[in-house]
Parts: structure tokens; sequence; C-alpha cells
């Protein structure tokens, strides 16, 4: 059965090596990638009304109702789109990456409770998305917490997946594919991590006196899981010379 699969993980990694698609398919996981790292940032920078929450809205989801609405939406709906369609090398990993899809646009089109006062600069101020007898029930963080569940797995599962042999040199150090499975691994845990403490969060409720630990542990997930998929897509750690470079290169020399 490992040899099987092993010969799988090899066909495929033959196709990317090898298949003129490739440069449309390692875009496709960096675009990704970079919606999720750029996400909270874009959503924090310069915010347009004051906040008790140092400046931060309560959560990413809250920023519906600010004049970063519109912005998180459409990365929202964009990601949504780019995993829907993203096709992995199975039936399994494409379930997922489709349910992981369906999860950040149900964020989007089922958005949290307004909890702000004057959301007077927000355009979603008094809307309740695409489904407003859904807005601010438990359905919206059920997608939430899918989304990020479904991205964790695919970071420690399916991403680590290929010939353990791959991972070292021929001297025994650690290849990049060896690297790039640490941070899939760290990153897939961190996750996980930030999920179980936002849910202590929720059951216990401290008083944080104003510290916005949904937006931060948010935040802090979405960012590994933007790093995990810029890893895939070789931007980080690449094998030899990144793959926008060989295109340029060879777009060049076809010339």
């Amino acid at each position: 059965m490992k040899t099987l699969k092993n010969e799988v993980t090899s066909v495929d990694k033959l196709k990317e090596d090898n298949n003129e698609l490739v440069f449309s398919y390692l875009t496709l996981r960096n675009l990704i990638g970079f919606g999720g790292v750029s996400l909270p940032i874009t959503l924090a920078i310069f915010p347009s009304r004051d906040s008790e929450y140092y400046g931060f809205e309560p959560s990413i989801s809250d920023y519906f109702y600010t004049d970063r609405g519109d912005i998180l939406v459409v990365i929202l709906c964009v990601l949504g789109a780019f995993l829907i369609t993203y096709s992995g090398y199975n039936w399994k990993e494409r379930l997922l990456t489709f349910i992981a899809g369906i999860g950040s646009i149900g964020v989007a089109f089922v958005p949290t409770i307004q909890r702000c006062k004057d959301c007077l600069n927000s355009v979603h101020t008094n809307s309740g998305g695409v489904f407003p007898k859904l807005a601010g029930t438990a359905v919206h963080f059920i997608f939430a917490a899918t989304f990020l569940f479904v991205l964790a797995i695919l970071s420690l599962v399916f991403f680590t997946k290929g010939r353990k042999e791959n991972c070292f040199n021929t001297d025994g150090t650690l290849s990049q594919k060896g690297k790039r499975n640490i941070v899939f691994k760290v990153c897939g845990w961190i996750i996980i991590a930030c999920l179980a403490i936002l849910g202590l969060y929720f059951i216990f409720k401290p008083d944080l006196k104003g510290f916005p630990v949904i937006y931060v542990f948010e935040s802090i997930a979405v960012e590994a899981f933007g790093l995990s998929w810029l890893t895939k897509g070789q931007t980080l750690w690449s094998d030899g010379e990144h793959y926008l470079l060989k295109g340029l290169k060879g777009l060049t020399a076809k010339r």
C-alpha cells in the first residue's frame, strides 16, 4: 500500500516538474497564501473610527460593519473561489479545499452580530449579509471554525505527504522539502492551538479589559494558513530557482 502511495506521489511530483501548467498551479497556491496573509493586515491598518479594543475590532468578522467591510467580503469570496477551484492530488484533498472554500464564502455571506454602535462608515450598516436571518447566529461561527480547521488538516496531513527520503539531502541535512514539511506542521498546529484557545475563551469568557483576544488569535491562525500556502507554492523554501524566474527565463529564451 505504501509503495502504491509513493508511486502516486512520484508521478504527481513529475507532473509538477514538467507540466507547463505548473506556473498557474503554483500561482494559485500563492494567491491563496497572499490572500490569507494580507487579510488581517489590510483590515487593521489606519482604522477609520476609534475602538475600545486598542484600535482593533473585537474580531476579524466585526470589520464587516466598518469601512473595511467590502475588503473583508471581497477577500473572503476570492479566497473561497480559489479554494473551490483548487485541484489537489486526490479526491480527499479536493473535497477539503472545497469545504474550506465554502466556509470562507459562508463567513462573508453570514456575518457576525453587529456589536458596534457607530457603524456609519460602513455600507454594511444594518445589513445582515446575503442571509440576514442567519446573521449573528451559530452558523457564522460554524463556517469560520470549519474554514480554519480544514486548512489546518490540509497543512498537517496533505501538504506533508511524500517520500521520507526526499526530506533529506545526501549528507543527511534537511532538504527544502524537509524544511517545508516543518513549516506545514508548525502552521497546522498553530491553527489548531488558536482554535482551542478561542474555544476556551468562548466557554469561560474572561474579562480581559478590552484586549481583542478573538481578533488576535484569528489573525494568528489566518497568518499561519497564509504562510502554509505560500510555502506550498514554493515562494518560500523553493526547490532551486523560484518558478516565476524560471518562467520568465523561459519566455525570454523563446524570444
